[in-house]
Protein backbone atom coordinates (compact mmCIF):
# COMPACT_ATOMS: atom_id res chain seq x y z
CA UNK A 1 0.00 0.00 0.00
CA UNK A 2 1.11 3.13 -0.80
CA UNK A 3 1.97 6.00 1.93
CA UNK A 4 -0.16 9.06 1.49
CA UNK A 5 1.58 12.38 0.22
CA UNK A 6 1.91 15.20 2.07
CA UNK A 7 -0.71 18.01 1.52
CA UNK A 8 0.91 20.46 -1.40
CA UNK A 9 1.16 23.89 -0.89
CA UNK A 10 0.09 26.91 -3.02
CA UNK A 11 3.26 27.69 -4.19
CA UNK A 12 4.35 24.32 -4.87
CA UNK A 13 1.63 23.54 -6.74
CA UNK A 14 1.83 26.50 -8.81
CA UNK A 15 5.36 25.45 -9.29
CA UNK A 16 4.82 21.87 -10.52
CA UNK A 17 1.74 23.41 -12.57
CA UNK A 18 3.83 25.66 -14.70
CA UNK A 19 6.64 23.21 -15.29
CA UNK A 20 4.08 20.78 -16.60
CA UNK A 21 2.93 23.40 -19.17
CA UNK A 22 6.64 23.63 -20.23
CA UNK A 23 7.16 19.77 -21.06
CA UNK A 24 8.59 18.37 -17.70
CA UNK A 25 6.88 14.56 -17.42
CA UNK A 26 8.37 14.38 -13.59
CA UNK A 27 5.81 17.56 -12.77
CA UNK A 28 2.63 16.28 -14.44
CA UNK A 29 3.33 12.51 -12.96
CA UNK A 30 3.80 14.22 -9.28
CA UNK A 31 0.45 16.24 -10.38
CA UNK A 32 -1.32 13.28 -10.92
CA UNK A 33 -0.01 11.27 -8.08
CA UNK A 34 -1.13 14.56 -5.67
CA UNK A 35 -5.02 14.60 -7.27
CA UNK A 36 -5.43 11.66 -7.83
CA UNK A 37 -7.59 11.08 -4.91
CA UNK A 38 -9.38 14.23 -6.19
CA UNK A 39 -9.70 12.47 -9.60
CA UNK A 40 -10.96 9.02 -8.07
CA UNK A 41 -13.73 10.96 -6.08
CA UNK A 42 -14.70 13.24 -9.27
CA UNK A 43 -15.32 9.77 -10.96
CA UNK A 44 -16.94 7.94 -8.38
CA UNK A 45 -19.61 10.39 -7.99
CA UNK A 46 -20.64 9.43 -11.60
CA UNK A 47 -20.18 5.77 -10.97
CA UNK A 48 -21.91 5.25 -7.46
CA UNK A 49 -26.12 4.35 -7.74
CA UNK A 50 -25.88 4.65 -11.61
CA UNK A 51 -26.41 1.98 -13.74
CA UNK A 52 -24.11 2.42 -16.92
CA UNK A 53 -22.02 0.72 -19.15
CA UNK A 54 -19.39 2.90 -18.57
CA UNK A 55 -16.19 1.44 -16.32
CA UNK A 56 -14.60 3.17 -13.89
CA UNK A 57 -11.47 2.79 -15.53
CA UNK A 58 -12.84 4.09 -18.62
CA UNK A 59 -13.81 7.21 -16.74
CA UNK A 60 -10.71 7.64 -14.65
CA UNK A 61 -9.44 7.66 -17.84
CA UNK A 62 -10.84 10.76 -19.07
CA UNK A 63 -10.59 12.41 -15.46
CA UNK A 64 -6.91 11.90 -16.28
CA UNK A 65 -7.00 13.93 -19.65
CA UNK A 66 -8.90 16.57 -17.67
CA UNK A 67 -5.32 16.92 -15.87
CA UNK A 68 -4.00 17.76 -18.86
CA UNK A 69 -6.92 19.98 -20.00
CA UNK A 70 -6.67 21.89 -16.08
CA UNK A 71 -2.22 22.18 -16.71
CA UNK A 72 -3.26 23.89 -20.34
CA UNK A 73 -6.03 26.34 -18.99
CA UNK A 74 -4.62 27.26 -15.55
CA UNK A 75 -3.27 30.70 -15.25
CA UNK A 76 -0.72 31.72 -12.43
CA UNK A 77 -1.93 35.61 -12.79
CA UNK A 78 -5.37 34.45 -11.29
CA UNK A 79 -5.88 33.71 -7.92
CA UNK A 80 -7.52 30.68 -7.37
CA UNK A 81 -5.82 26.71 -6.70
CA UNK A 82 -5.26 24.12 -9.51
CA UNK A 83 -6.76 21.86 -7.64
CA UNK A 84 -10.24 23.80 -7.99
CA UNK A 85 -9.44 24.29 -11.73
CA UNK A 86 -8.99 20.37 -11.43
CA UNK A 87 -12.39 19.66 -9.89
CA UNK A 88 -14.12 21.21 -12.47
CA UNK A 89 -12.72 19.95 -15.46
CA UNK A 90 -12.83 16.66 -14.05
CA UNK A 91 -16.41 16.84 -13.27
CA UNK A 92 -16.96 18.25 -16.98
CA UNK A 93 -14.74 15.63 -19.27
CA UNK A 94 -16.62 12.83 -17.56
CA UNK A 95 -20.11 14.43 -17.86
CA UNK A 96 -18.90 14.95 -21.66
CA UNK A 97 -18.04 11.43 -22.53
CA UNK A 98 -21.17 10.17 -20.64
CA UNK A 99 -23.45 12.01 -22.79
CA UNK A 100 -21.15 11.66 -25.95
CA UNK A 101 -21.99 7.45 -25.34
CA UNK A 102 -24.89 8.04 -24.78
CA UNK A 103 -25.92 9.70 -27.42
CA UNK A 104 -23.93 7.48 -29.44
CA UNK A 105 -25.31 4.08 -27.43
CA UNK A 106 -28.65 5.10 -28.43
CA UNK A 107 -28.21 5.79 -32.32
CA UNK A 108 -28.28 3.17 -34.91
CA UNK A 109 -26.36 3.99 -37.77
CA UNK A 110 -26.70 2.45 -41.44
CA UNK A 111 -24.31 2.08 -44.05
CA UNK A 112 -26.07 0.50 -47.22
CA UNK A 113 -22.49 -0.81 -48.40
CA UNK A 114 -22.86 -3.28 -45.66
CA UNK A 115 -25.02 -5.44 -44.61
CA UNK A 116 -25.35 -6.21 -41.04
CA UNK A 117 -24.51 -9.74 -39.58
CA UNK A 118 -26.82 -11.47 -36.77
CA UNK A 119 -26.65 -9.47 -33.76
CA UNK A 120 -24.39 -6.85 -35.20
CA UNK A 121 -26.87 -4.09 -33.69
CA UNK A 122 -27.33 -4.82 -30.08
CA UNK A 123 -30.45 -2.28 -28.58
CA UNK A 124 -30.20 -1.90 -24.93
CA UNK A 125 -33.91 -1.98 -23.47
CA UNK A 126 -33.31 -1.73 -20.28
CA UNK A 127 -31.38 2.00 -20.89
CA UNK A 128 -34.48 2.90 -23.17
CA UNK A 129 -37.06 1.49 -20.21
CA UNK A 130 -35.03 4.13 -17.82
CA UNK A 131 -35.62 6.51 -20.42
CA UNK A 132 -39.19 6.07 -20.80
CA UNK A 133 -39.84 5.94 -16.71
CA UNK A 134 -37.81 9.28 -16.29
CA UNK A 135 -39.97 10.56 -19.13
CA UNK A 136 -42.88 9.71 -17.09
CA UNK A 137 -41.47 10.57 -13.69
CA UNK A 138 -40.84 13.99 -15.44
CA UNK A 139 -44.66 14.43 -16.30
CA UNK A 140 -45.25 14.23 -12.77
CA UNK A 141 -43.36 17.76 -11.63
CA UNK A 142 -44.74 20.94 -11.91
CA UNK A 143 -44.02 22.52 -15.21
CA UNK A 144 -41.61 25.30 -13.42
CA UNK A 145 -39.49 22.13 -12.16
CA UNK A 146 -39.20 19.99 -15.05
CA UNK A 147 -38.07 23.27 -17.11
CA UNK A 148 -35.98 24.36 -14.08
CA UNK A 149 -34.27 21.13 -14.71
CA UNK A 150 -34.11 21.12 -18.10
CA UNK A 151 -32.18 24.88 -17.84
CA UNK A 152 -30.05 23.27 -15.21
CA UNK A 153 -28.87 20.24 -16.74
CA UNK A 154 -29.56 20.28 -20.36
CA UNK A 155 -28.74 23.46 -21.05
CA UNK A 156 -26.52 23.89 -18.58
CA UNK A 157 -27.64 27.32 -17.11
CA UNK A 158 -26.50 28.50 -13.93
CA UNK A 159 -29.11 28.94 -11.04
CA UNK A 160 -29.27 32.74 -11.35
CA UNK A 161 -29.72 31.92 -14.67
CA UNK A 162 -32.72 30.04 -14.69
CA UNK A 163 -34.40 32.50 -11.93
CA UNK A 164 -34.00 35.17 -15.02
CA UNK A 165 -35.79 32.64 -17.12
CA UNK A 166 -38.53 31.48 -14.88
CA UNK A 167 -39.02 34.76 -12.90
CA UNK A 168 -41.59 34.84 -9.61
CA UNK A 169 -41.24 30.99 -9.09
CA UNK A 170 -38.71 31.13 -6.21
CA UNK A 171 -37.49 33.80 -4.33
CA UNK A 172 -33.69 32.81 -4.68
CA UNK A 173 -31.08 30.23 -5.81
CA UNK A 174 -30.93 28.44 -2.58
CA UNK A 175 -35.16 27.32 -2.97
CA UNK A 176 -34.61 27.19 -6.57
CA UNK A 177 -31.44 24.45 -5.78
CA UNK A 178 -33.67 23.04 -3.15
CA UNK A 179 -36.52 22.17 -5.43
CA UNK A 180 -34.09 20.94 -7.98
CA UNK A 181 -32.24 18.63 -6.04
CA UNK A 182 -35.50 17.47 -4.33
CA UNK A 183 -37.07 16.58 -7.80
CA UNK A 184 -33.15 14.84 -9.02
CA UNK A 185 -33.57 12.71 -6.00
CA UNK A 186 -36.89 11.54 -7.07
CA UNK A 187 -36.25 10.79 -9.94
CA UNK A 188 -33.04 8.73 -9.74
CA UNK A 189 -35.11 6.51 -6.97
CA UNK A 190 -38.58 6.58 -8.65
CA UNK A 191 -40.26 8.17 -5.30
CA UNK A 192 -42.64 10.71 -8.04
CA UNK A 193 -46.64 10.22 -7.67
Amino acid sequence: MSTPLEPITKAREADLVLAAKHGSEEALAELLAQFRPAISDGVRRFTVGFSNPHTEQDLESEARFALLDAVRKWDASRNYRFGTLLRLSVRRRVVDYIRKVARHDNRVTYSPEAQPEEGQYEIDFASRERFRQLTAQMEKLSPAVRQAITLRFVQQLSLPEILQKIPGQWSGTRALSRDISTAVKALREGELQ
